[in-house]
């Protein structure tokens, strides 16, 4: 096989660090920065919230043009586009002056992020067919450890340079983005070029994906996770800083929720396989509502610990599982514009509810207000998801063993 010409573990490995370059830093890394840079603009809740929304208006833009750049252009120079504009991004943070410039930097964060991150998948799991649920397993992983480390150095940085403190976290991630995008360059190659499936040719996207009331029923619930747990990933810090915790004890607790994501993927993958995808889902559900609604009621160090490891352990998984789950609503060769499909509906999410909680934080009750709204997204998201049919993993089987 004409992929075997590239080593699987470095072709994975590389992946993984732009993974966490692209979520980890560019998309999640922000919640973390989001209250001293803050108070270092002099930014309201409402505008510190728009900033993060901004992040997943360019990545919105950009993801539903990121396959056909793919296929005009080939993934590895997509890949790259993206890396730049990451770098750029996350540089030109470093210098910003006003809330005007932050607003556009983060913008180019999600368009680098949406050039990165799907034709990456493309990439790899082109190269490697045969190893894709590995693959995609693997780079689950890249936004945990992108969380983990955020969490970690951010209040190093902040403690060690008191006023230049959130530049210094931008800057390390900038440079990180620049080597590794520069590391990527020089391993990755474009994969081989494939035919065309003559079974794909015949089958109507419109009809089969886009008004499919399975896969729109799907997108739904991603849109309602996309914005339920935007928010506490973007104002968590800086709730527990109202509390009085100390920033670095802050910085730990989300650093432990990013490591407990990186293994949640996989391992909420292996339980939906034996108790099927729909059981799953509303246990994982109800389990982030449950880690969403402890810091409302117990908002001290504690109940910050423990929603922070029960959200650790469910987050990753739950996006992993709607992945699954949208996959096995079509035939095999519609499985790639399904997963495009459904994760529009995520981006807008990610883009509501940032924005959404920063006004609702300045408005109506404060954080604790933000995140019984966020809670009241995972309910509504609980009740669409106990409609997929029960035995969707097993009877998606069947109908892809029948298709071919």
């Amino acid at each position: 096989m004409e992929g075997r010409s590239v080593s699987f573990g470095l072709y994975v490995l590389v992946g993984v660090l732009l993974n966490v370059t692209a979520l980890g830093f560019a998309r999640f890394a922000y919640g973390v920065v989001m209250p001293f840079m803050r108070e270092g603009l002099s930014l309201s809740y409402a505008q510190a919230g728009m900033l993060g929304t901004s992040t997943a208006l360019g990545y919105l833009g950009m993801v539903i043009f990121a396959g056909l750049l793919t296929a005009r252009w080939g993934a590895k120079l997509v890949v790259m586009l993206g890396g730049a504009g990451i770098s750029v991004s996350l540089l030109g943070l470093v210098w910003a002056p006003s809330y005007e410039w932050a607003l556009g930097m983060m913008f180019l964060s999600g368009v680098g992020t949406a050039l990165t991150f799907t034709p990456l998948i493309a990439l790899l799991v082109a190269w490697f067919p045969e190893r894709r649920g590995i693959v995609i397993g693997f780079m689950s992983s890249g936004a945990g450890i992108g969380m983990f480390t955020a969490g970690s150095l951010v209040p190093i940085f902040v403690e060690i340079f008191p006023v230049w403190g959130w530049r210094s976290a931008w800057a390390f991630f900038g440079m990180w983005s620049v080597l590794v995008t520069l590391l990527a360059a020089f391993i990755f190659k474009n994969p081989p070029l494939q035919k065309a499936s003559p079974e794909a040719a015949v089958l109507d996207p419109v009809a089969e994906v886009y008004k499919k009331k399975e896969v729109l029923r799907v997108g739904i619930i991603y849109f309602l996770l996309g914005v339920a747990y935007m928010i506490p990933m973007t104002f968590l810090v800086g709730f527990m800083l109202e509390r009085e915790i100390d920033p670095a004890v802050a910085g730990r607790v989300v650093a432990g929720g990013g490591f407990l994501s990186i293994l949640s993927g996989p391992l909420w993958g292996m339980v939906s396989d034996r108790i099927g995808r729909r059981t799953a889902l509303l246990i994982s559900f109800w389990a982030a509502g449950a880690g969403t609604s402890i810091p409302v009621i117990a908002p001290h160090l504690v109940g910050f610990v423990v929603g922070q490891i029960v959200l650790g352990c469910t987050v990753g998984g739950m996006l992993s599982l709607v992945q699954a789950a949208a996959t096995e609503q079509v035939r095999p060769p519609l499985i790639g514009v399904a997963l495009g499909y459904v994760t529009v509906f995520f981006a807008l999410g990610q883009l509501i509810g940032p924005g959404a909680a920063g006004w609702i934080i300045d408005h109506f009750g404060g954080f604790q207000a933000a995140f019984l709204f966020s809670c009241g997204m995972i309910l509504v998201g609980t009740l669409f998801a106990s409609y997929i049919p029960r035995d969707v993993n097993s009877s998606a089987a069947v109908s892809q063993a029948e298709y071919k």
